[in-house]
């Protein structure tokens, strides 16, 4: 599985420009996503890699390499059972 490409392809769907994305994009200044947009990306990223992401602790992502870092942690968890991928 490809990560960040599945990351672009979320964010892209969403509606954000991603041509320029690098690891150092702030999400927030760079892309002008908010914690609501943030919450929706996580609900799609959650159905398109079946994986369980805690909202609140996905806000403390900052950028795109934190997200991306984020997300393979959560799906590198426990063997890939989602249960065991839950906060």
């Amino acid at each position: 599985m490809d990560v960040r490409t599945d990351l672009k392809e979320v964010l892209a769907g969403q509606g954000f420009d991603t041509s320029e994305l690098a690891d150092d994009t702030d999400l927030r200044e760079d892309l002008d996503i908010d914690s609501t947009a943030l919450v929706e990306i996580a609900m799609v990223i959650e159905r398109r890699l079946s994986l369980t992401i805690d909202a609140g602790k996905f806000q403390a992502v900052k950028t795109f390499a934190d997200m991306s870092q984020f997300v393979e942690g959560r799906s590198a968890v426990a063997g890939g059972s989602p249960a065991a991928r839950r906060d």
